[in-house]
């Protein structure tokens, strides 16, 4: 059986949406199913299609910057958002991490980049700009994590697979990715050995 193509909306200015589709376009595993350059029609189309992933810039018309975003990621916790923005600032970059956007890119990105950040977070992986994640690290308030964080981060610290998790935690596997990949948002990381790097770093684990 064919899996079917992941669902793409754009959302940009006129000049990016031409070069976006021209970039997505013929390719069998992304579809381009909308694109607009206005923020409030962007909003009805995410309740509409329910995309898998919303390439977007951050200052469309009729949104107020990051408030189109956290509308989204409330609403629709499922859609996937990658952001393409000339804002590059850590605050910006940080606050949209927070609100749970999966990507962010900026403008000055190449095609190639911006292919292969979209294909990588539609396989569940985080992308940030690299030169940010120091800014992130270095100014993020201290990590409170949960009594269930702590418990994931030392099944992830032991080794155990996704699906051993699930069973030691009663849960389904697709239940643990959807905690893995918000751990590995508050925690600032992008894969499972920094989620455990970090855990190990704490001072509890000093030796």
């Amino acid at each position: 059986m064919t899996e079917r193509p992941a669902r793409l909306v754009l959302a940009d200015g006129p000049l990016m949406l031409s070069a976006l589709r021209a970039l997505f376009d013929g390719r069998g595993s992304i579809r381009v199913i909308a694109a607009t350059s206005d923020g409030r029609e962007l909003l009805a189309l995410c309740e509409e299609l329910r995309p898998d992933l919303v390439l977007m810039d951050l200052q469309l018309p009729g949104l107020d910057d990051l408030k189109g975003l956290a509308h989204i990621k409330t609403r629709n916790p499922e859609i996937r958002v990658v952001i393409l923005s000339t804002l590059g600032d850590a605050e910006t970059i940080r606050s949209a991490i927070e609100l749970g956007v999966e990507g962010f890119l900026l403008k000055t990105a190449s095609p190639s980049e911006v292919l292969n950040a979209v294909t990588h977070v539609l396989r569940g992986q985080l992308i940030y700009p690299r030169n940010t994640l120091r800014w992130l690290l270095a100014y993020r308030a201290p990590t409170e994590l949960s009594p269930f964080d702590e418990k994931l981060l030392n099944l992830l610290a032991t080794g155990l697979t996704n699906k051993e998790i699930a069973l030691e935690l009663a849960i389904s596997t697709n239940t643990v990715k959807h905690h893995l990949k918000r751990l590995f948002r508050k925690l600032g990381v992008r894969s499972r050995t920094e989620a455990v790097a970090w855990h190990l770093r704490q001072p509890r684990h000093a030796r």
